[in-house]
């Protein structure tokens, strides 16, 4: 790991990292996250009760991922319908179980543990992007052999 961080550290290194999947990851997720807190502080901010609201930001935020990770980061190609279906199969999956452990872990927080429903948030979703990143390379957006 270090090997590959002290690469980054030349002129060519720079030029590399900023077209690194890992930087695409950044922006990309970097997106999918600013619309789920945006969404999510929006609607509680106009008095949606957060469960709802943990909802909705959900549903629109990986709607968004599933593009922005196909198309900009992992630059996934499908051949055909049922490639396609299969890979979006895999991202409802891996997302959904995210989603689960997003909405699970906000509930868990506010309710059980007594922690502020905004702070819940974004101390999970820390947590999802993590998820995520390790969940779409390995198990969704998987480059095939040959």
């Amino acid at each position: 790991m270090w090997k590959k961080l002290r690469s980054y550290c030349s002129k060519e290194g720079i030029w590399e990292f900023f077209h690194s999947e890992l930087f695409r990851y950044g922006i990309g997720g970097g997106s999918v996250t600013v619309i789920n807190f945006a969404l999510y502080t929006l609607l509680v901010a106009c008095s949606v009760k957060y469960t709802v609201a943990n909802v909705i930001a959900l549903v629109v935020s990986k709607t968004w991922g599933y593009f922005i990770n196909k198309f900009y980061i992992f630059r996934s190609h499908t051949h055909g319908i049922r490639e396609t279906l299969e890979e979006l199969l895999r991202f409802v999956a891996a997302r959904g179980f995210t989603g689960l452990v997003d909405y699970l872990g906000v509930v868990f927080l506010v309710e059980i543990l007594k922690v502020n429903e905004l702070f819940s948030k974004y101390f999970i979703v820390v947590l999802i992007i993590i998820l995520n990143y390790v969940l779409g390379k390995k198990a969704v957006f998987v480059k095939k052999e040959g």
